[in-house]
């Protein structure tokens, strides 16, 4: 069997879409196959050295297709007919022969309605396999379950048997391996000591799920923690540096209202004390950070730096918060910018799935599990909260420092909430 060449995430016989793994389907009048899936298409001359395939659409009442199984007429496979993805009533289902008669059929299932497989092929060994290094851009539009969906379909039958899907630690160490994956930190003023706590979790608990993240995001405090990360800037002296300068806010009166108070001039001090020389160049397309323009108030998500010196802006714009930190805005190419926090508080990157880590309760996959009742629920700036006695608590800190306990007490949780992630997930 000839092999499609491409550059495509998977290596796979021609029956197979080269970049979503998905079976295409046989060719007709047209010549041009098209995937149904994805936008991949190619000639259907390269077709020409598959043996046998018949396809056909299963979609007759139960009793005429037991009546035509029992009169065995030529009708292929019988099975389900209602798909257990969008329960439409119908499948479609090939048939492949693939060496002689006597060997008999590889049959595949999908649905017409949703364009999903609702099963594997069967048959031992892999027609399609990823290629190791590649990006799965094509899933970046589909959900986990749909992504599941097609990770059945690869998976030999006895590991799918010991149902190894189900359990997130594979599934996650899979997307690690072969598909972005990205780290979201919410913006959140002081509370990013929460941050600092699941970072260096991770870091301790999960070290090579971290080294295989493809990129960072941030707003506010949160680009901060995402750009020691993505960095690998000092996390210990950092969370330090970050913590004092906590309390230093707290021993102004007024606290960090203080005039005395210089909230850019120590982020500032503490980028360029830790950050690496060549921090622009290990950031840019791995970074992500939120900010908002002054000119016409709209968001940016900003990757791309020249310099550190760069990169130390963009981060102080997007932490910097109007009147609060004072009346001279960074500036960035020109331009004139602040807290990203405003107008996109959970920048998620265009591809790959994301970890989103907050320090107040809601969806996020790493944030706090609150047993309060929920009141309301959120989508504050493309953050989901819950509107609870927990997070109300938690906003007073925002913009003001809490005392040294519970700073402690904040690091201890964002610590715990994601070691809890990292085991349940089996990220260890």
């Amino acid at each position: 069997m000839a092999k499609l060449v491409t550059k495509e995430a998977f290596e796979c016989d021609p029956d197979f879409c080269p970049r979503c793994g998905s079976i295409l389907p046989l060719p007709g009048v047209s010549d041009v196959v098209s995937c149904i899936l994805c936008d991949f298409k190619k000639d259907a001359s390269e077709f020409e050295d598959i043996e046998v395939h018949s396809r056909k659409v299963f979609n007759i009442p139960k009793e005429k297709a037991n009546a035509l199984k029992d009169s065995e007429e030529p009708i292929g496979p019988m099975a389900d007919r209602k798909c257990s993805n969008c329960g439409h009533e119908g499948m479609t289902y090939t048939t492949r022969q693939t060496r002689s008669a006597d060997e008999g059929q590889t049959v595949f299932f999908s649905c017409p309605h949703c364009n999903l497989f609702l099963d594997r092929p069967i048959f031992s060994g892999f027609k399609c396999r990823f290629r190791k290094q590649s990006i799965l851009k094509d899933f970046c539009g589909l959900n986990h379950s749909c992504i599941c969906k097609h990770l059945c379909m690869l998976m030999p039958v006895a590991q799918k048997q010991q149902s190894l899907l189900c359990c997130a630690g594979f599934f996650l160490e899979f997307l690690s391996a072969f598909y972005p994956m990205n780290l979201s930190f919410a913006g959140c003023g002081f509370l990013g000591v929460y941050h600092l706590g699941v970072a260096t979790c991770l870091t301790s608990h999960a070290p090579q799920f971290l080294k295989n993240v493809t990129a960072f995001a941030g707003a506010s405090a949160g680009s901060l923690v995402a750009a020691v990360l993505a960095t690998s800037a000092p996390l210990d002296k950092c969370s330090d540096y970050v913590i004092e300068l906590t309390h230093d806010a707290r021993r102004h009166p007024l606290g960090p209202f203080n005039p005395q108070f210089d909230l850019v001039g120590s982020l500032r001090k503490g980028l360029e004390l830790y950050l690496p020389s060549n921090s622009h160049r290990i950031a840019s397309g791995r970074l992500f950070i939120s900010v908002t323009s002054l000119k016409d108030r709209k968001n940016a998500i900003l990757s791309e730096f020249d310099s550190k010196e760069d990169l130390i802006q963009v981060l102080l714009a997007s932490c910097y918060i109007p009147f609060y930190a004072g009346l001279s805005f960074p500036r960035f190419r020109g331009q004139a910018w602040y807290d990203g926090g405003f107008t996109d508080n959970q920048p998620i990157p265009s591809t790959g799935s994301t970890i989103r880590v907050s320090p107040f309760g809601g969806n996020s996959e790493i944030c706090p599990r609150d047993e309060s009742y929920v009141f309301t629920e959120l989508n504050w700036r493309k953050m989901h909260v819950y509107v609870n006695r927990e997070n109300m608590n938690r906003g007073r800190h925002v913009f003001y420092p809490p005392r040294k306990r519970h700073l402690s007490e904040l690091f201890a949780n964002g610590y715990g909430d994601a070691l809890q992630f990292v085991k349940e997930n089996r990220l260890t």
